[in-house]
């Protein structure tokens, strides 16, 4: 079977398809703390869905995430949130088989697809934990907890 260049670029996912792996979310948001303490308490995490690799290249800060672990990184979509200007995704950065660990991060883009920019937002471990409310222009309000 011979593979045209053309056919390889067709199977590329666009922005659009990026965007459609992320349950949609209203702004504002907030996490749920009460939720985040269970799973340091219980240890049992939230069954989710892993974000396919083929949209990997979308979330360019998962490749420098991924040079500071030997753990593999699977980005688990949790929210995709609209303004006039911009598109946000939230997604949790899986590491390997980790139970109760929860690292967060917000992935900001143009409405053309444009990547600005990636910040952590919130996270849950046995010693820690951050929540974050985002408001209606992407701003968060960050509280931490030991």
């Amino acid at each position: 079977m011979l593979l045209s260049v053309r056919s390889l670029l067709a199977q590329e996912p666009t922005f659009q398809e990026f965007l459609q792996q992320f349950p949609k979310a209203t702004l504002p948001y907030s996490f749920d703390t009460a939720a985040l303490k269970d799973q340091i308490e219980t240890g049992v995490p939230v069954k989710v869905k892993r974000l396919d690799w083929s949209y990997y290249q979308f979330l360019p800060e998962l490749e420098r995430s991924a040079q500071f672990s030997s753990k593999p990184v699977h980005p688990e979509p949790v929210a995709v949130f609209e303004t006039d200007d911009f598109y946000a995704v939230l997604y949790n950065i899986a590491r390997g088989l980790t139970r109760g660990t929860k690292t967060y991060s917000i992935s900001i883009f143009e409405k053309n697809g444009a990547y600005v920019g990636t910040h952590f937002i919130a996270g849950v471990d046995n010693q820690h934990l951050t929540t974050a409310t985002i408001d209606e222009q992407l701003n968060a309000r960050i509280e931490g907890f030991n």
